[in-house]
This record gives structure tokens, C-alpha cells and sequence, in this order.
């Protein structure tokens, strides 16, 4: 199978500036609290406010993501002992686990049929499994690391790392096809119309077209350290986890401007997650 590599020649960095608050559409954002013990999940709407806990267990429930709909949220849980997925409501009622299949980072497909996932079988590789719990698949499954993966908006595509750079394939591993070679990349979303990732690099988000082209750092004129980001619905918004000791959640536009720190806890708050389109 032939890859493409597309050589991201240039670094290019914008200067900030805030902005009254315009966000999306009244949504949630979804994300992990450290309690002083265990990781739980909480939400809060997209200005930092309304926050409400939806797990309290004594285990770590980890990496949330919303179904489209914005009906449930998928996440990883070790409450009975290792890291499996688990399936709620959006009000934190209705916990189920889908699958024994130990996992990372479960991201549901936008049609809600599918979801993806990483876990090591002795390197790390990306696997999908339906929804239902059926049909789980080891799409890389070629002996090198790969890892966090995001859906593109046909549910058919997914971005996901490997060795640390960004590529992309169909759901069925076919088509791979790479789009950085920097590597140092961390984390990968995928624009809801497709066009562009956000992605984390050297300790900083990264927007960048997804043919890999024009990078541009959003977030290093604010704060020194950002992770793990996440489209609004429209577009137009990133949520990410900025900082360190504690991690916070924070938001900005997606042109860079309008950056916001939403949270301020003792302990760490990470992997937030834009709430889809609410029926």
C-alpha cells in the first residue's frame, strides 16, 4: 500500500487577542476531574458554569465523548479492575460497559454506529468496534505505534497518530495516506466539516489544514502548555486542557482569538469534549 507524505515546510504562529464571549449553541462540554483520588466525569456548560458530576466511584473513569446526538456519553472505566468502555446518559443515568476489550480513549463515530479506540497488543494499535458492542476490528495492526484517533464527519475516515505523526485511513484501515512528518504530535480532532485538525504540538494546540498544510499555533501566547482538543459542533470553538499541576479547561476560538480559562480546581481537569447538536 502506497502512503502519501505531505511535508509541513513552515511553523507559523498568530498573535491573540480576547474577545467578548460568542460560543456555539448553549452546549455541554463533557471532561475528566480529578477528585484527589480517582478520575470522575463531569460537564458544565460551554462558559464554564452549571457543572455537574456524573460518575462517583472508586475507580477512574477516564477520556469522555459524546455521541453526536448528544444523547450519551462513551468513556473508559477500570471499576472492575482494568480499563474497559462504559456507555451512560448524557445525566450520568444508564452506565453500562459495552465490551470487555480493555481500551483508550473511546471517540464515537458522528453517525453513532462505530467507535474507535487504542490499546497496546504489544505496540499500540486502533481498533473500532459497533456501537452495539459487536464487530471489534484491529485496524492498524502493522507492528508500529498507533494511537489516538478522531472521525472525520462521513463516519468513514478517521485521523489517527502514528509514530507521532498525523495520518489518516478509512474505518476499515485502507487508504492510509500520512499528512505531518514533524512528528512530536500528541493528540488529533478532526473539524466537523472535515477540513481542518487540531492537534497538539510541543506543548501547544495547532490548527492545520487537512491536506497539511498552513499550521498555526493557537494557544502559545496564553499559555504554556495545551493538550487534547475538541470542535464545537459549528466549528468555530476548540475546547482544550491547558496547564500543568493542576491541568484546566479552557476554550478558545478557532482562529485564535477569544481564549477563556474555564475551570480552577486543586486537582487536575482534562480530556474535554464538545457537546454534539442536542436533538
Amino acid at each position: 500500500m502506497k502512503m502519501k507524505s505531505v511535508f509541513i515546510a513552515s511553523i507559523i504562529t498568530i498573535s491573540l487577542s480576547s474577545c467578548s464571549r460568542d460560543y456555539d449553541e448553549n452546549l455541554k462540554i463533557v471532561y475528566q476531574h480529578n477528585d484527589g483520588s480517582y478520575n470522575q466525569i463531569y460537564t458544565m456548560d460551554e462558559d464554564g458554569t452549571n457543572v455537574k458530576q456524573l460518575t462517583n466511584t472508586l475507580a477512574n473513569n477516564t477520556a469522555p465523548s459524546w455521541s453526536a446526538d448528544g444523547e450519551n456519553i462513551v468513556f473508559a472505566s477500570d471499576r472492575d479492575g482494568s480499563n474497559k468502555i462504559y456507555i451512560m446518559n448524557s445525566d450520568g443515568t444508564g452506565v453500562y460497559k459495552l465490551s470487555d476489550q480493555l481500551v483508550y480513549s473511546p471517540t464515537w463515530s458522528p453517525d453513532g454506529s462505530k467507535i474507535s479506540f487504542y490499546y497496546t497488543d504489544g505496540d499500540f494499535e486502533v481498533y473500532i468496534i459497533n456501537s452495539d458492542g459487536s464487530g471489534l476490528t484491529n485496524v492498524t495492526n502493522n507492528g508500529v505505534s498507533d494511537s489516538l484517533s478522531s472521525w472525520f464527519p462521513d463516519s468513514y475516515r478517521l485521523a489517527f497518530l502514528q509514530a507521532n505523526n498525523i495520518y489518516t485511513m478509512t474505518y476499515t484501515g485502507t487508504e492510509v495516506t500520512q499528512i505531518t512528518t514533524t512528528g512530536s504530535v500528541s493528540s488529533i480532532a478532526v473539524s466537523p466539516y472535515g477540513n481542518k485538525f487540531a492537534y497538539e504540538y510541543i506543548n501547544a494546540i495547532w490548527v492545520i489544514n487537512s491536506d497539511g498544510t498552513n499550521p498555526v499555533n493557537l494557544t502559545s501566547s496564553y499559555v504554556s502548555q495545551a493538550q487534547r482538543a475538541s470542535w464545537s459542533p459549528s466549528g468555530e470553538s476548540i475546547v482544550f486542557a491547558s496547564n500543568s499541576f493542576p491541568r484546566e479547561i479552557s476554550v478558545i476560538k478557532s482562529d485564535g482569538t477569544g481564549y477563556r480559562q474555564l475551570t480552577s480546581d486543586s486537582f487536575d481537569d482534562d480530556y474535554p469534549c464538545f457537546q454534539g447538536k442536542p436533538k
